[in-house]
């Protein structure tokens, strides 16, 4: 019996040109199977980078455990950015013996930005075992490592978690104070809400950036009247624009039916950058609502936007144009 997803799997095993082979792996990474996901393990080992990575980033949305002891052994990949997406796919997948082995590759790593990601996804795997490793680098002289250390502290039941983050809540740095009152909010703080709001009152752009990001991350109706009465639609910041995009994507996700009408307005923006990236956001969120609307732009649009568009409703929406 021929499956959906036979067509991309024949590109993979019988054709040589990478670019068609990334594209069969982008869209093998929608189906939800064991046998797609053992299928695409040769290519963590890919001589081009670009291959190991979306392979990485397939394999973690799949969700297929059986993968894990394969991505566990990419570990040892020389690209910074595509390990960054093999850790991810761990922490996505939970694997058994995955926290250990994180944490020795957070001792012996040197990027800081991989080692901010192996924090994180060690905070996902919810191992109560391994906080004394993640509280230790809330002292690490980079924010982005603090920030994420904060950040996976969200996922521990242990009763210290908020007088562990006490020392934070007035942090100067944007990403630290967001994630702080991110995580009190998630414990059912909500002094987590009251320093967002002080976040949002500051002339910071990247407080405000910081503060909409993690009002995404909340993702409520609470968060989104909190975008409305800081009147941050008005605001010119791209940061705090594209932000706010993300957020409102989020809160759709999380069926907010309000943040459907605000959002539209950025379809519809006369600022092409804007109109590009919300119909991007579209995609990586998948806001199946937007066809309709998609599809009205599309009969007016030109040029990038008009690519993205297509992108859109043929790739990720896995729309055939000609049927809409």
């Amino acid at each position: 019996m021929v499956k959906e997803w036979d067509f991309f799997i024949d590109i993979l095993e019988n054709e040589e040109d990478w670019e068609r082979q990334y594209y069969a792996i982008s869209r093998l990474k929608n189906f939800h199977e064991k046998q797609v996901a053992q299928k695409l393990v040769p290519f963590l080992e890919h001589e081009k980078p670009t291959l190991r990575y979306i392979t990485a980033k397939a394999l973690g949305e799949i969700g297929d455990v059986s993968v894990g002891e394969a991505l566990i052994k990419a570990l040892v990949e020389p690209e910074d950015w595509v390990k960054i997406e093999i850790i991810e796919a761990i922490g996505k997948l939970n694997p058994v013996g995955a926290a250990n082995m994180l944490v020795k590759y957070l001792e012996d790593e040197r990027d800081q930005k991989v080692k901010a990601t192996i924090i994180k996804n060690l905070g996902r795997l919810g191992d109560e075992n391994i906080i004394p490793f993640i509280t230790e680098y809330l002292n690490s002289v980079d924010e982005r490592v603090k920030a994420n250390a904060i950040e996976a502290l969200e996922n521990f039941s242990n009763t210290r978690i908020l007088e562990i983050l006490n020392p934070f809540k007035n942090d100067e740095n944007n990403r630290i104070r967001a994630n702080t009152a991110l995580v009190l909010v998630r414990k059912g703080e909500d002094e987590g809400y009251n320093i967002l709001r002080e976040m949002l009152s500051e002339n910071s752009e990247w407080m405000k950036a910081s503060a909409v990001y993690a009002l995404g991350e909340i993702g409520n109706s609470e968060a989104l009247n909190m975008l409305i009465e800081n009147r941050l639609f008005n605001l010119d910041k791209w940061s705090i624009k594209r932000n706010i995009m993300i957020a409102l994507a989020k809160m759709i996700n999380n069926d907010i039916k309000e943040a459907e009408e605000f959002f539209k307005g950025y379809i519809y923006s006369n600022t092409e950058k804007e109109a590009i990236f919300a119909v991007e956001t579209i995609s990586k969120y998948k806001l199946k609502n937007f066809l309709p609307t998609l599809s009205s732009r599309l009969s007016v649009a030109r040029g990038e936007l008009r690519e993205k568009i297509e992108e859109a409703l043929d790739t990720v929406l896995d729309v055939k144009l000609e049927k809409v």
